[in-house]
């Protein structure tokens, strides 16, 4: 038996907590994006369907960061404070791309067998460029990389039918 002390680090403060739950809310966006893409891709009504839990995740991530940046936005500098804005105002969005991506699920199961093999292509595009957008956005948040966020490259969607 090893009498080696074991010692505790100090907790993580609260701001970083919250960017780190922002980052993994991200994720989640992202992981329902691709979800959402190959749901549509294959048909897959499980796929589809597990946009309705990672919806619920993203409301609970909202609630929780919205509460955390309320009690530690009094308790940092206005630099951690700024972040923490972000971090709100992100989860903002990511919880409303998770209500639209839910909505997406809902309509393309009753449009089940009825959606043009080319609008399932575009539909499938659209998420799969969602899913990379999250990815990217993702991964300039965590890195604080403002050039990155600022240099999305997205490809130009082919629309037909539609009035210009």
């Amino acid at each position: 038996m090893s009498t080696a002390r074991v010692e505790s680090l100090p907790p993580e403060p609260a701001h970083h907590q919250i960017v780190r739950r922002t980052v993994e809310a991200c994720r989640l966006a992202k992981e329902a994006a691709g979800a959402a893409a190959e749901g549509i891709a294959t048909g897959s009504s499980a796929l589809l369907n597990s946009l309705r839990q990672r919806e619920r995740e993203l409301d609970t991530f909202d609630m929780e960061i919205d509460s955390a940046v309320t009690t530690a936005i009094t308790e940092v500098k206005p630099a951690e404070a700024r972040e923490l804005l972000a971090c709100m105002k992100f989860m903002i969005s990511l919880e409303r791309i998770g209500d639209l991506l839910l909505s997406f699920a809902n309509s393309a199961q009753a449009a089940a067998g009825r959606i043009d093999s080319e609008d399932t292509r575009d539909l499938t595009r659209m998420a799969t460029i969602l899913e990379k957008m999250l990815t990217d956005v993702g991964l300039a948040f965590s890195a604080r990389d403002v050039g990155k966020r600022l240099t999305f490259s997205v490809p130009t969607p082919r629309w037909t039918g539609c009035a210009t």
